[in-house]
């Protein structure tokens, strides 16, 4: 496990620590669809391909495929030690959105 790096939760959901050289090759991938926004009133920003956000009822939703790092006077690599807090961050935020017979979880926007 990297000693510092980001959250990236990829395109099955599932949760990765990745190093900070891995976070920078995802968010390059984003290109000039990167989006990005707080998570509450923490210091952890989640970033994202805005392509990939879901409107719903007019709601905005995004099931996978973002970063999690910290943001103070810029983008900052997170550590062990804040993982506990950037999952309990994104859970207050999670969602499941029931797409016909399917149900998936999301991390509401906005």
């Amino acid at each position: 496990m990297p000693s510092d790096g980001a959250i990236y939760v990829d395109g099955e959901q599932k949760v990765n620590y990745i190093s900070t050289r891995e976070a920078l090759r995802i968010l390059d991938g984003f290109g000039n669809n990167s989006a990005s926004v707080m998570i509450g009133k923490s210091d952890y920003i989640l970033i994202y391909d805005a392509s990939r956000k879901l409107i719903i009822d007019g709601e905005a939703y995004l099931p996978s495929g973002y970063l999690v790092m910290k943001s103070c006077n810029g983008l900052q690599a997170i550590d062990e030690e804040d993982i506990a807090d950037v999952i309990g961050a994104l859970k207050s935020r999670m969602t499941m959105l029931a797409l016909g017979k399917y149900r998936i979880q999301a991390y509401q926007l906005g």
